[in-house]
């Protein structure tokens, strides 16, 4: 049995794990770490780890969580940085925000399919959970632009979620993935710019 832990441990515990997993998932990915490998790192025993989560794929999905609230962070810092959107600068920095998943070391968990495996891992309302709050960050971030005030939020949400599923795809897609990532997010960016009203997907 895992013994108990003052708050502050569980704190240090936690964050422990947290980096433990993003350091092993970004050079291995998620489906060749293990449990043992994360608590050796952390120098807990294997029980105290089902003590914070009850799967691996839970500890790995907050990873990913943790890297996209620091990318979500660094690229709102940037969008306040520009004086006026226009939809070749809003383009360029849609797409800058997807390369930077790669920096960031999601690159490999992306092109490897473990976000689909996570997704088909997971209880389902942990996914749709992210989803939602997806939607209000997404919402906020429009919502600061005057120009897009009428804009269907929902919609578009949806629509920077089909130019991420496409990350996984680059391979397929063929050497000229960039280009035709680049023509995708531009046209939704010039969709925002046509201002559709809700339920106008037109």
């Amino acid at each position: 049995m895992a013994r108990a832990f003052s708050e502050e441990e569980k704190t240090k515990i936690k964050e422990s794990l947290l980096d433990a997993a993003q350091e092993l998932i970004s050079r291995q990915g998620v489906q060749k770490t293990t449990v043992d490998e994360i608590v050796d790192a952390c120098h807990i025993a294997k029980g105290s780890f089902y003590a914070f989560y009850k799967t691996k794929e839970l500890l790995f999905w907050d990873v990913i969580l943790r890297w996209h609230s620091e990318l979500e962070d660094m690229m709102f810092g940037r969008m306040q940085k520009i004086t006026q959107i226009t939809e070749e600068n809003l383009s360029d920095f849609i797409y800058d925000a997807y390369m930077l998943c790669f920096d960031c070391g999601l690159g490999y968990v992306i092109t490897n399919g473990d976000i689909e495996y996570l997704i088909r891992k997971l209880p389902s309302e942990v996914v749709d959970a992210h989803i939602a709050n997806e939607d209000d960050r997404l919402i906020k971030l429009l919502m600061q632009l005057p120009q897009f005030e009428s804009l269907d939020a929902d919609l578009f949400s949806a629509a920077f979620r089909g130019l991420f599923l496409m990350l996984p795809y680059k391979k397929e897609i063929g050497p000229r993935f960039e280009e035709v990532f680049k023509l995708c997010i531009r046209g939704v960016v010039r969709q925002m710019f046509s201002k559709p009203q809700k339920g106008d997907a037109k």
